[in-house]
């Protein structure tokens, strides 16, 4: 869980997100594609909803 700080003059919460290294993205796409595939099968959310929280995560 990446660490929220103060920033800005308004005191928002920022997150530094740690980006993946090359060795963990093969595995890290890997558990997301599957996370997707069985959000999709549980159908509790609308798969549109789905695809950009996918898109998000990816990114």
């Amino acid at each position: 869980m990446p660490n929220p700080t103060n920033c800005g003059v308004f005191s928002l919460r920022c997150y530094q997100l740690k980006p993946t290294s090359a060795f963990e993205t093969p595995q890290a796409i890997q558990d997301l594609c599957t996370a997707y595939h069985q959000a999709v099968k549980d159908d509790i959310y609308d798969p549109l909803l789905l695809s950009g929280l996918f898109i998000l995560d990816f990114l």
